[in-house]
């Protein structure tokens, strides 16, 4: 049992080890194996068609036996491929058969589409001498239609050809299929595959309303056939420009114009397709209906709005943050910007530099605690030429609590020193109490004197401090 397995093991694998798998294009030629040459070879050349045909001989004892078989010493050729060579080849060796190729033949054949009633010219090259026609669904019948050589034989039905220009006029569907143009020794020269296609129209009328098809622009009469977007089957309504007398639901509401065909009102079954056919049966025109129902369009204009009000509250919404955030931005740089007091360069003496803290508003004419500042620095602010060059001390004051101002940066210049007639008063002396508690540099200012400012933690009543330009009488002459 193992020896007859290993046996049939053996015929299957040598039988197809050699096959060859092999594709071309129609009108093509192909080489068969090597190994099927008649030197090598004298037995049988068998095809099987792949479509289940008959077995048939190609070649016997090195002979052919199909006139497109090319048979040499050197190699077996097979010309002018169809699809009928579509199949298995096998070689008789010893009584065995053996697979040598598996052909399968493609369409190569150039695309050409047309609408109906339209012109088709196509230019073809000097070498051809003959056009043959088969149709798309039977490529094994073929019909002459042009003989270079036999000009009056020439079937013009499809066009004819006119200094190596084939022309057709007006196509239809009864023009589709192939196209074959070949040479002197029927060897293909070019081929084409022609499809002609209706004209589409599309309608979208409202619910009673009123509808009219247009007719195809040339051809005619028609016979129009319609058919439901949710039927299978096919309704007559009109044949050769004339209704169908039997009853449908377009009787009482249908009508022939000259241009078209009306439909009057329109009715929510009346959506499908109206097909336009000539005479022979060639499909000219499909008109597809879409009735539109008076709720669509509510519909419509609801969904419209809706997004139209949402994008309207996005953009107000949008814009508010927008406002907000411009705002606390302008906030905080107001805020930044008040704390910074600018002393601007005068030809006067200036008093000595401060840091950007707030200044208090209420000052004491006898020194008192207060914060220190980061960096002290000693000034000392000489009197003019004309002076003399002394330090006059302020008087002790006789009141520890006098009356506030309401709103002051500074007090009155009496509070502060004698007249201008009497020179420039030297300004208080700045101990360590006055800024911190801690011990600190001290410094002292010769010229205007300038009470100090009380301590943060004082209980006396203050105000709020306003900053602005026009208090800031350092960088202006008195």
């Amino acid at each position: 049992m193992l020896i007859l397995l290993v046996t049939l093991f053996s015929a299957f694998c040598g039988a197809s080890a050699g096959l060859l798998q092999e594709k071309a294009c129609y009108g093509s030629k192909v080489k068969l194996p090597d190994k099927i040459n008649p030197p090598l070879n004298k037995g049988l050349l068998y095809f099987t068609p792949s479509n289940g045909g008959e077995r048939k001989i190609l070649m016997e004892d090195g002979k052919a036996k199909d006139p497109r078989l090319k048979v040499s010493l050197i190699s077996v050729r097979l010309t002018d491929l169809t699809k009928k060579d579509e199949g298995v080849y096998a070689v008789l060796l010893n009584g065995k058969d053996f697979l040598v190729l598996q052909l399968k033949v493609l369409d190569c054949a150039q695309k050409i589409s047309r609408f109906y009633m339209q012109d088709l010219e196509y230019t073809i090259s000097e070498k051809a001498r003959y056009l043959e026609y088969s149709a798309p669904d039977n490529q094994n019948v073929t019909l002459t239609l042009w003989n270079r050589t036999d000009t009056l034989n020439n079937d013009d039905r499809r066009g004819n050809v006119e200094r190596n220009v084939w022309r057709i006029t007006r196509v239809t569907q009864a023009d589709n299929g192939y196209y074959n143009f070949r040479r002197r020794d029927r060897s293909l020269d070019s081929r084409i595959l022609l499809t002609v296609n209706e004209n589409t129209y599309y309608y979208d009328p409202k619910v009673n309303g009123r509808l009219l098809i247009t007719n195809p622009w040339t051809g005619g009469p028609w016979t129009v056939m319609f058919k439901q977007d949710t039927e299978d089957e096919k309704m007559r309504v009109m044949k050769d420009g004339r209704l169908y007398r039997d009853y449908n639901q377009f009787t009482g509401r249908i009508d022939v114009l000259s241009n078209g065909i009306e439909i009057d009102p329109v009715k929510t079954l009346d959506s499908g397709t109206f097909e336009f056919r000539d005479k022979q049966g060639n499909l000219a025109l499909s008109a597809k209906v879409e009735v539109i129902h008076a709720s669509h369009h509510a519909t419509t204009y609801m969904v419209v709005a809706a997004v139209a009000l949402l994008l309207g509250l996005c953009c107000c919404y949008c814009c508010c943050c927008r406002k907000r955030c411009c705002k606390k931005d302008k906030s905080a740089a107001g805020a930044t910007e008040g704390h910074a007091v600018t002393y601007h360069e005068t030809n006067e003496p200036t008093g000595p530099s401060y840091s950007n803290q707030p200044y208090p508003s209420v000052y004491h004419p006898q020194p008192v605690n207060s914060p220190a500042f980061t960096e002290p620095t000693a000034v000392a602010i000489e009197p003019p030429p004309s002076q003399p060059n002394t330090t006059v001390y302020p008087p002790q004051p006789t009141n520890v609590n006098p009356p506030q101002p309401e709103f002051s940066l500074y007090p009155p210049l009496s509070e502060i020193g004698p007249s201008s007639s009497q020179g420039f008063a030297a300004a208080p002396t700045f101990s360590s109490e006055v800024f911190s508690s801690d011990a600190e540099p001290r410094f002292q200012l010769k010229g205007v004197a300038f009470p100090s400012a009380p301590p943060l933690s004082s209980d006396a009543p203050t105000s709020a401090v306003y900053y602005s330009d026009k208090l800031n009488f350092l960088g202006t002459s008195c």
